[in-house]
């Protein structure tokens, strides 16, 4: 799965040497968070922690990305978010930042030449669909099952002409 990945990336990137913006945007959904009861009523769901399994898929992230030349990273005000992207974030040395929408809107002009990460939701402003539609500008069909899809994982690519490739992929277990 590693091997697959890191060659859909390698390919992506490519690419991006034509484009005028980013060298490409990797857009994921946080990791699995807690779900027990106890933990439920301690927290409000933006503070919300990873689950044991989120811990490992973060970790998996990490280990997917290491080398793919993250140059800035992205989450949401949410908890689940930042701590999927910590164990990046650390070993790549890059303090994450909080996105907002106005941020989403201003990503090629703070990012010129940069692979972004951005950890999303599965839905709402902030989510993998919306923000992938925003950086492209238009509808993608994109979808994430709230459940149990934590595992999509999509690198988008500027064309010369101005739209985006988006290329699907899967990390963790």
């Amino acid at each position: 799965m590693a091997v697959r990945f890191a060659f859909a990336v390698a390919f992506a990137l490519s690419f991006a040497e034509f484009a005028s913006a980013q060298r490409a945007i990797i857009v994921v959904r946080h990791a699995e968070k807690e779900t027990v009861l106890a933990a439920k009523k301690t927290f409000e769901d933006k503070d919300m922690p990873l689950s044991d399994l989120g811990k490992e898929r973060a970790k998996a992230l990490a280990e997917h990305l290491k080398d793919a030349g993250v140059d800035a990273i992205y989450t949401s005000f949410a908890k689940r978010t930042q701590l999927t992207a910590e164990p990046l974030a650390k070993a790549l040395e890059i303090k994450p930042t909080v996105l907002g929408r106005d941020s989403i809107k201003n990503l090629g002009e703070r990012h010129k030449d940069d692979v972004v990460l951005i950890v999303a939701h599965s839905g709402g402003s902030l989510g993998v669909p919306q923000v992938i539609d925003e950086i492209t500008g238009k509808k993608n069909g994109i979808a994430i099952e709230e459940l149990d899809e934590f595992d999509k994982l999509f690198v988008l690519i500027p064309k010369k002409d101005g739209t985006w490739g988006i290329v699907r992929s899967k990390y963790g277990k």
